[in-house]
This record gives C-alpha cells, sequence and structure tokens, in this order.
C-alpha cells in the first residue's frame, strides 16, 4: 500500500485479495495478504485489522472475468450444488455449525488478478471449513 501506516512503509500488495461475504449477505470485508516479511509485525494502519488464519480446508471453484453481484450468487449455488451429498459437505455444515471455520461468512471470493487487468483474469469462490484430524483420516482412507 501507498505507506499509511504508523511505519509509515510502502506495502506491496499480494494476490489474491479476498472478500468475505456475511450469512445475510449484507457485510463484507475486503482483505489483502501482507507479503512474507511483514507477517511477523504488520505495519498498524488506521481502520485496518489484521486478520491470521490457521490452517483450513477449503471447498473451491474457479470462475473467469469480472466479479460482479449479478453473476456471484449464481456461482456460489453451483459449488454448493456440486458438493451436495459429499463428506464436503457435511464437513462444512458441521463448520458453521460448531462456530468453526466458515461460520460467519456465506463464501469468501478470491482475485488473483489485478484490478485492471481486463482478460484471462481468475477468481475463486471458497467456502472455508475446518476438519478433525480423524474425519480427514477417514476421507483419506474410504
Amino acid at each position: 500500500m501507498n505507506g499509511n501506516n504508523d511505519y509509515h512503509q510502502r506495502i506491496e500488495i499480494a494476490l489474491p485479495y479476498i472478500t468475505q461475504v456475511s450469512q445475510n449477505l449484507s457485510t463484507f470485508i475486503v482483505s489483502f495478504f501482507v507479503p512474507k516479511a511483514f507477517q511477523p509485525d504488520p505495519p498498524p494502519g488506521n481502520n485496518l485489522h489484521v486478520q491470521r488464519w490457521d490452517s483450513r480446508y477449503v471447498a473451491v471453484k474457479q470462475i473467469s472475468g469480472y466479479v460482479a453481484d449479478h453473476r456471484i450468487g449464481k456461482q456460489v449455488a453451483e459449488l454448493k450444488a456440486s458438493l451436495q451429498g459429499t463428506v464436503w459437505a457435511k464437513a462444512i455444515e458441521k463448520s458453521r455449525e460448531t462456530g468453526g471455520v466458515g461460520s460467519a461468512w456465506a463464501y469468501t471470493v478470491a482475485q488473483f488478478s489485478w484490478p485492471f487487468q481486463w482478460s484471462q483474469r481468475v477468481n475463486e469462490i471458497w467456502f472455508p471449513f475446518e476438519m478433525e484430524d480423524e474425519e480427514t483420516v477417514s476421507i483419506v482412507t474410504q
């Protein structure tokens, strides 16, 4: 970013940038990944909050083009439908019901292309979730 932080350091934006969408679809949080060099002590800034993520699983649907409200609902529904009846759908549901990873958000959009890149854009819809180690072992060995 431009150096408007407590350390007056310019920070390059790392892709992807993500948008977390609340369960009621009315709240959005846009986040940027901090380059590795700044991760131990990110420069504090005005109205910015650092999120530290633990390891997690993510169900993913890759989409192209610009992310737009009129398109995203269909893409989210397609990801949800593709997971129906799978162990992944059960894990996502359990994670959300127990207040685990992904419980506060309906979905996350990850954008891997710069805003002014017009073609060959890469984006993903994410359903983050967590699983217990024994659940993971059970899935892998089935």
